[in-house]
C-alpha cells in the first residue's frame, strides 16, 4: 500500500487525522504518508492489516523510504517502524513482532538505525544495530531489510534515499517469530 491514491482508506490510524498522504515534499512520486504535528508530544502509528504473515519458508522483502527532514532527533523522539506485528494495535501491551527504528531502548541511546525483535510492546533484543546516526545530514533513507527461511535477517540501507546505493549494516538471525497475524 502507498499513498499515491492520496488517501490511506486501508490504513488503521491511531487517532483519526494524525497521519495524511501528502504531496508537500513527497519523499518520492505525488505523495508521501507524513505525520501529521501536533506540536504536543505523545504517540502515534499507523497500520494496515495483512492476513497471516508467514515468515518460514521463504525469503520475506521490506523496502521503503523514511525521512526524518533532516532534524537531528532529541532525548523524546523516537520511532518505530514495524516489519511484522501479530496484532494492528501497536501501542498494545501484547503486541510482539519485528522493528526498525531508532532510539527504542532508552531516552539517551545513540540515534542508530536498529533492527529490533518486539515482545509485549517493548524493544526485546537487538537483532542488528547499523553505523547511520539519523540527524541532520540525513533526509530520507532508503531502507532494504530481508528475512529468510532460517530467520536469519540482513539491514541495508541508503543513507541518500532510494535504493541505489544500499550498504549492508549486517546479518544476525531471530526466528523467534515464523507466523504472525
Amino acid at each position: 500500500e502507498d499513498a499515491e491514491t492520496g488517501l490511506l482508506t486501508d490504513w488503521i490510524l491511531a487517532t483519526s487525522g494524525s497521519w495524511s498522504a501528502s504531496n508537500a515534499a513527497p519523499i518520492s512520486g505525488n505523495y508521501s504518508m507524513r505525520h501529521v504535528s501536533t506540536g504536543s508530544s505523545g504517540q502515534s502509528y499507523a497500520s494496515i492489516f495483512l492476513d497471516d504473515q508467514y515468515l518460514d519458508g521463504g525469503t520475506t522483502t521490506w523496502q521503503f523510504n523514511l525521512s526524518h527532514f533532516a532534524i537531528e532527533p532529541d532525548q523524546n523522539d523516537k520511532f518505530m517502524f514495524f516489519l511484522a506485528a501479530n496484532e494492528s494495535d501497536l501501542f498494545s501491551a501484547t503486541v510482539d513482532g519485528y522493528a526498525v527504528g531508532i532510539n527504542p531502548a532508552n531516552a539517551f541511546a545513540a540515534d542508530n538505525i536498529t533492527l529490533w525483535r518486539i515482545v509485549n510492546g517493548s524493544p526485546a533484543s537487538a537483532i542488528v544495530t547499523s553505523t547511520v546516526d539519523v540527524g541532520t545530514g540525513h533526509d530520507a533513507i532508503g531502507y532494504h531489510i530481508t528475512r529468510n527461511e532460517t530467520g536469519m535477517w540482513t539491514l541495508y540501507l541508503d543513507v541518500d534515499g532510494g535504493f541505489d546505493n544500499l550498504v549492508n549494516h549486517g546479518s544476525a538471525t531471530d526466528a523467534t517469530y515464523d507466523k504472525l497475524s
